[in-house]
């Protein structure tokens, strides 16, 4: 559960950070007003891929990027620092493995049951072996109460995903590790020109 919460955060943050939003607005505005009337000018939004151009985008040996943040900060603007710190957590979502979250779950839903089969065809001899079989089948339910709103909430979570891969315009089939991994990269980006 812990893997899938971690998850859940890190897209609540994209979804919701203000900073981030701000950040990428300032960076349209930047771009368009550069890229003037010509082909690229007037654009209405970029990939987020297009984050390492602005990066790579130099003019006497400073990155537009970097440009960008010292113009922030001679007027007082924190965003970046900011976005840091939302960035951090994205990064951990990065750690979870997807599949073998899937993996587990199942293996626990087979184990559970397997488990409910063997009570069922469990004798009870005893008062004893009644109590037992009463407790083990309670958390038998219980924990796959538990194992299946685990899996409902990972779901939910990759397809709150791929809308706000959508949002983002980024096509097709959405890689949720590839596109964690596009922020990351944009934290670390921002860590190093910060």
């Amino acid at each position: 559960r812990e893997r899938v919460e971690t998850m859940a955060i890190a897209q609540a943050t994209l979804e919701e950070s203000e900073n981030w939003k701000k950040l990428l607005a300032s960076l349209l505005q930047l771009g368009n007003y550069l890229n003037g009337s010509g082909r690229n000018g007037g654009a209405y939004g970029f990939k987020l891929t297009t984050l390492a151009k602005f990066e790579s985008t130099r003019r006497n040996g400073v990155s537009l990027l970097h440009f960008a943040f010292k113009l922030f900060r001679s007027q007082g603007i924190k965003i970046v620092e900011e976005v840091q710190k939302d960035l951090k957590l994205v990064s951990k979502a990065l750690d979870v493995d997807i599949a073998s979250v899937n993996d587990v779950l199942t293996a626990y839903t087979k184990s559970l049951a397997s488990l409910e089969s063997d009570l069922k065809d469990y004798k009870e001899d005893s008062e004893t072996d009644k109590k037992f079989c009463q407790q083990l089948g309670k958390f038998q339910k219980d924990a796959l109460k538990e194992v299946n709103k685990t899996k409902d909430e990972l779901d939910e979570c990759i397809k709150k995903i791929e809308l706000l891969a959508k949002k983002y315009k980024e096509k097709g089939e959405v890689d949720v590790q590839k596109f964690f991994k596009i922020f990351d990269d944009s934290g670390r980006i921002l860590r190093k020109r910060s």
